[in-house]
């Protein structure tokens, strides 16, 4: 004998809304919530040991949930010019939330860029795309600007271009909200 189950069925739906005025629907912990992208198409150029700002590599991201965690992907296209001194030449990367560091290089010149060692024949450089990621607790709910920062290394001064479109394709920076 068989029995028919009238409660299997499929949902149809073209929208879903929330109940409340904010009109958030909570997902389950994993899911994206919400996903931002910057494209940067103008060259930085940097000379200089002080960070700046990577031009176009800065979103104003609202949280949708004060829980949620925000994945943080920079990829940029780096070019470190020459350097006779024979030492380590490279850029170090940082992210910021508003004026506040919330990920930054593992020491002064050391850890979280690209880098290399500057021959005597002034022929060294370095030309690749980097990326980098950070992982950051949302705050709240309010809107915050996160950016990325760029400055040289090892307290010497290179002539350095991020995101060139004449030598590869500009950078970008995705944030992703995710529910927790």
């Amino acid at each position: 004998r068989s029995v028919y189950n009238s409660m299997t069925s499929r949902l149809l739906v073209d929208k879903i809304e929330g109940k409340t005025t904010s009109g958030n629907i909570q997902m389950p912990a994993g899911h994206i919530v919400q996903t931002q992208t910057a494209q940067a198409l103008t060259t930085t150029s940097i000379s200089s040991t002080t960070f700046a700002d990577v031009t176009g590599m800065s979103i104003s991201f609202t949280s949708k949930f004060s829980s949620s965690k925000l994945l943080m992907i920079a990829q940029v296209h780096c070019y470190v010019e020459n350097s006779s001194s024979g030492t380590w030449l490279g850029v170090d990367f940082r992210f910021l939330e508003d004026s506040t560091v919330i990920r930054s290089p593992v020491a002064s010149g050391n850890g979280y860029g690209i880098a290399h060692a500057g021959g005597n024949d002034a022929t060294t450089r370095i030309m690749d795309y980097a990326m980098f990621t950070h992982e950051h607790s949302s705050p709240d709910t309010s809107a915050h600007t996160y950016k990325l920062q760029v400055h040289t290394t090892e307290g010497k001064t290179p002539n350095a271009e991020i995101n060139n479109n004449t030598y590869g394709g500009g950078g970008r920076l995705i944030i992703m909200e995710i529910a927790q």
